[in-house]
């Protein structure tokens, strides 16, 4: 394929006028590019560069006169889209860059700042604690008559195996994942649930009596095991879930407006106080203070946390950094009056932040000033208007 061609279905991936195959190539071909490495240009062709991709995009963010807000063109690989195209215009360009000598590495204007990995702590009953992300594969404790095992880097998994359960009080454990963690935790009665960063989820080690009741703060995605005779209850932050069995997400961070649950698969029933609503797959509850709304959403956003992106789709700016804070392990603090401007995008959580907040940044919109981490701190990000 010759230059020419290329950037015209650039332009058509962009524009989203490309079919599905045209589409895939594109990302294949991104792929190809991104396993060169980087194509090394000097300072002022690459801002010439990144202004010309600058200009390109904004072609299509022209806000509608109603709506003074600016955002990105188009939600879907827009984020995606904005690397893509870099690193398409650099690679097209090398025939033609003359490589400069050797000079002294230049200062890295954002600091690198990793992503978050698999990092969580285990309580056990009698209050002592499990440095998860420290402990070898493998049996970690006993608990009642459960098995606690380490199947691999970021799971565990509770085996009550050929035991009784005798009649007592129930046995809890609690998981913890820091800013910059997440984990995988499959309770005794076959329940899978993953954490996001910042979240803590609280069960029996053994599910015995009517129910099986778990409390947890922040974020998780459960898949419930069916089990008609013994309802699964989630309490989160004054909110309760009922299931059978299912698929759903739950954010309950004390720093949000509200409590989300996003259903998947199956239903749940909502309860707050006096008031419940039964969800239908597709759609999202949000309880603030004794009010409970239901709405269709897109289930790819709500769930973009456990598949590994971030996917921001008409969000304002103190909802992304909150994201970003908990999980690059950041503070963030802001400059200047924002309104209501509201971004969209997505890019992969696997990224340094870096590259997140580049993307951010080429909506001529906001700048930031990052400081990396000093003494166990955790880093800082400025968000400038």
């Amino acid at each position: 394929m010759d230059k020419k061609n290329f950037l015209e279905l650039l332009d058509k991936y962009l524009n989203g006028t490309a079919t599905a195959a045209e589409q895939q190539l594109v990302e294949d071909y991104y792929q190809r590019l991104s396993q060169q490495g980087e194509v090394q240009l000097p300072a002022g062709e690459e801002n010439a560069l990144e202004q010309k991709m600058l200009q390109h995009i904004r072609r299509g963010m022209q806000p509608a006169p109603a709506k003074p807000l600016r955002t990105l063109r188009r939600v879907a690989g827009i984020a995606a889209s904005l690397l893509l195209l870099l690193a398409a215009l650099l690679f097209l360009r090398k025939e033609d860059v003359t490589q400069p000598p050797p000079v002294a590495a230049k200062q890295q204007r954002v600091p690198d700042i990793k992503p978050g990995r698999n990092v969580a702590s285990l309580t056990l009953a009698d209050g002592s604690e499990i440095l998860l992300d420290d402990a070898n594969n493998g049996v970690l404790a006993s608990q009642g008559a459960t098995t606690v095992i380490k199947s691999k880097p970021g799971q565990l998994i509770y085996d009550e195996g050929a035991a009784t359960v005798a009649a007592a009080s129930p046995v809890y454990n609690t998981i913890t994942t820091p800013y910059g963690g997440q984990y995988q935790v499959t309770l005794e009665d076959g329940t899978i649930v993953w954490l996001n960063a910042g979240s803590s989820l609280t069960f029996p080690t053994v599910f015995t009596g009517s129910e099986r009741t778990v409390r947890l703060k922040g974020e998780a995605y459960f898949e419930v095991a069916h089990n008609t005779a013994m309802p699964f209850k989630v309490e989160a932050r004054g909110q309760t879930v009922q299931v059978l069995g299912t698929k759903f997400n739950i954010m309950a961070y004390e720093d949000e407006a509200g409590v989300h649950t996003t259903l998947l698969h199956g239903a749940v029933k909502v309860i707050k106080g006096s008031r419940s609503r039964v969800l239908k797959p597709g759609e999202q509850s949000r309880v603030s203070g004794d009010d409970i709304s239901v709405q269709e959403v897109d289930l790819d956003a709500a769930l973009a946390w456990k598949n590994g992106y971030f996917v921001f789709k008409n969000e304002d700016i103190g909802s992304i950094m909150r994201k970003i804070a908990r999980w690059y392990n950041v503070t963030v603090q802001f400059e200047g009056q924002f309104g209501r401007k509201t971004f969209g995008g997505k890019i992969s959580r696997n990224r340094d932040i870096a590259e997140v907040l580049k993307t951010l940044e080429l909506t001529g919109s906001i700048r930031f000033r990052t400081e990396e981490a000093a003494g166990g701190k955790a880093g800082k990000i400025t968000v400038m208007y």
